[in-house]
């Protein structure tokens, strides 16, 4: 298995930027074969001194200098080459790779991205995927050239003794594998202390982050987060310690081996040499070439065995990703809304994943055009999961849901979603500029809709002002300034469908049902839905749909529904002080 993600690892390289990709792999299985080639040279140069050649034929000896000279060149310019090609494939990559998760991300279903294991996944990827998807792939082409360095440098003593080539063989396999075991098990006691760092960083962000400032200080919790952290972070430095203590401890186990190794590989290398199978100049090559080998192996190979299996967990985690089902539509019936007449619900069920539990049982509802409709109810009625339905984000219902008589599932998500203008309950608070925020350039209609709204911080006399960050001179607005952006926000944009769900509750009551009153004015003509659980906003609509229970309990006007004296005037009666002035 392993060997197949390493061979997608490539393929995905190739898929990116092919002939950076060979270069780069033909380059360093080159400069791996270098090795062996170095030690006969080393080998024929010191067999020529030792021979005498120095008095006789002196001219072979500078032949060869001259040579070993060249071939040192060729090897830092081959080293100098195979660095331009990786940072010519690290710029594409960089280029490439990051913009594709996003749209991937961006392609998945809104029900996939609410999964608890698929957010995992897509934080384990993290944002510097590029970076990570580089690193591993150099260091497998590291591992790659160990392989290669070594079994060349066998290949040469098998040359001359086929025998003692295999028992050398032997002598290295327990060596690889305890370095490999030691990669594996320092791996694993990072990954357990990497976790208790995530944690340690979130209460360090608890203490220091400027929005968690004020309920931080008023319930006194900052001893608290600062005990959790230190808790935390203890932990996961015992853990590290107790690793690094254990490597350490095999990393000299290792050394003692290596230095058996070496003893061993002198012994059976002094064989050929009295045999006479090799020369003295081999043998001091070779064994030079060995010594430095081994050391190597054993200062860096438990590290790269370590990045290796993290590499692995991490293509695992890619993998995993790009199978994650991106949303389809069939070729059916699609076509874009000029205007939007009537929505409706045809014997709709719904639940949640992984839920038994019905958020509606064969809920039938029409909403047409020419009437604004008011959704209220308990919380866990099943308002917002309505309006998540007609806008698309979840789609494994019963039933159908129509928009003009054609079924959404038929819709390109990216048509359906340009339909509706949005209000959410919580509202995100960007860090972008006003106009950005707003999507809209006009400072006429800025500020007309301002004025009417009342908001008066936002003043934009020479550029629109930076939201949010107050080091950066920005704007930092209360929760009902954001919501009242939110709201203008949604007036600015010219959608089908209005949809505000829960969109003021930072904001006073009375202030509300004016805001209220404002949106109605300004979107008379437009297809409205307002999700609520303050009544006075209500009482604007047209139609107020009671919800309980994901059924629908009453329907009709607000006079209309105080006069039936059920759930909704209890309701209202519950909340009548909010609204007298």
């Amino acid at each position: 298995m392993k060997n197949k993600r390493n061979a997608y690892y490539i393929f995905r390289f190739m898929q990116m930027d092919r002939k950076n990709t060979i270069f780069v792999l033909c380059l360093k299985m080159v400069s791996a074969l270098l090795l062996s080639v170095e030690t006969l040279m080393i080998a024929m140069l010191i067999d020529h001194i030792a021979g005498g050649i120095v008095t006789s034929q002196g001219r072979v000896i500078c032949y060869d200098v001259v040579l070993l000279a060249l071939f040192w060149l060729m090897k830092r310019c081959i080293l100098f080459i195979s660095g331009i090609y990786w940072a010519g494939l690290k710029r594409t990559v960089y280029a490439k790779l990051p913009s594709y998760v996003l749209e991937k991300k961006a392609a998945l279903p809104y029900l996939t991205l609410e999964k608890k294991k698929n957010q995992e996944l897509i934080r384990r990827i993290g944002t510097d995927t590029a970076v990570k998807f580089c690193a591993y792939f150099e260091n497998v082409l590291s591992l790659v050239e160990i392989v290669i360095q070594v079994l060349g440098l066998l290949l040469l003593v098998v040359v001359r003794n086929v025998a003692i080539g295999c028992l050398l063989l032997l002598v290295m396999i327990p060596h690889v594998i305890y370095s490999i075991r030691n990669g594996q098990s320092s791996y694993e006691a990072y990954e357990k202390s990497e976790e208790l760092f995530r944690r340690a960083d979130y209460y360090q962000d608890v203490m220091k982050d400027r929005k968690y400032m004020e309920e931080r200080t008023l319930f006194q919790f900052g001893n608290f987060f600062h005990e959790k952290w230190a808790d935390k972070s203890r932990e996961a430095i015992h853990i590290e310690t107790k690793a690094n203590f254990a490597i350490f401890a095999r990393a000299g186990t290792i050394n003692i081996f290596s230095t058996i190794v070496i003893g061993a590989l002198s012994g059976l290398l002094l064989l050929t040499v009295v045999r006479g199978q090799s020369t003295v100049g081999f043998f001091i090559s070779i064994m030079k070439s060995f010594i430095n080998f081994i050391d190597t192996v054993s200062s860096r190979f438990a590290g790269k065995m370590s990045t290796y299996e993290k590499g692995v967990l991490f293509l695992q985690d890619i993998n995993r990703f790009e199978y994650l089902d991106e949303e389809v539509t069939t070729a059916e019936n699609i076509r874009s809304f000029d205007e939007v007449k009537i929505i409706e619900f045809r014997h709709v069920s719904f639940a949640y994943p992984q839920s038994s539990h019905k958020i509606f049982d064969d809920l039938s509802l029409k909403l047409t055009k020419d009437r604004q409709y008011a959704l209220v109810g308990e919380n866990g009625a099943g308002k917002s999961t309505l309006l998540k339905l007609i806008m698309g984000f979840y789609d494994d219902y019963t039933g159908e849901i129509l928009i003009n008589g054609i079924d959404i599932k038929s819709v390109p998500k990216e048509t359906l979603r340009r339909l509706y203008s949005f209000v959410p309950q919580e509202i995100t608070r960007y860090e972008v500029r006003l106009n950005e925020y707003l999507k809209n350039d006009d400072r006429n209609k800025i500020h007309d809709i301002f004025a009417e709204m009342g908001i008066q911080n936002l003043d934009m006399p020479d550029a629109f002002p930076l939201l949010g960050k107050i080091e950066d001179e920005g704007r930092d607005l209360s929760g009902g300034e954001w919501q009242l952006l939110a709201i203008a926000r949604a007036m600015l944009d010219n959608r089908a469908i209005y949809v505000l769900d829960e969109p003021t509750a930072a904001i006073d009551p009375i202030r509300e049902v004016r805001l209220y009153q404002l949106f109605q004015n300004m979107m008379r003509a437009k297809f409205t839905i307002l999700v609520t659980h303050r009544l006075g906003a209500a009482k604007i609509a047209d139609e107020i749909i009671v919800l309980k229970d994901g059924k629908i309990r009453e329907k009709g006007s607000h006079d209309e529904l105080m006069e039936q004296k059920g759930i909704y005037q209890s309701m209202y009666n519950t909340q009548r002080k909010w609204y007298e002035v």
